[in-house]
């Protein structure tokens, strides 16, 4: 993966969300988490899940948690896995 750029509102639902963009470098199947910064699963990026190379690609965070709440402003991870035809990441 290269080229990440987060684009958009903030860190919660409130200011809108956010974008991730990136390339891969190989055709890929792609997944997205947001993570606290303990390493805690909090909530989904979603979008396409499967990504060309050297094709810009967006993902997609709602601001929510898994469960749909709400989450509030604060430091998050983002975790971007690509794991082309051969099953690496």
């Amino acid at each position: 993966i290269n080229g990440v750029a987060v684009v958009g509102g903030g860190r919660g639902a409130a200011n809108g969300g956010f974008s991730v963009r990136f390339n891969v470098t190989a055709e890929s199947d792609i997944t997205g988490v947001i993570k606290s910064v303990s390493g805690a699963t909090i909530g989904n990026l979603t979008g396409l899940t499967r990504a060309a190379s050297g094709t810009m690609t967006t993902l997609r965070w709602d601001g929510k948690s898994r469960s749909g709440s709400v989450v509030p402003p604060g430091p998050y991870m983002i975790e971007i896995t690509a794991r082309g035809a051969d099953g690496q990441i």
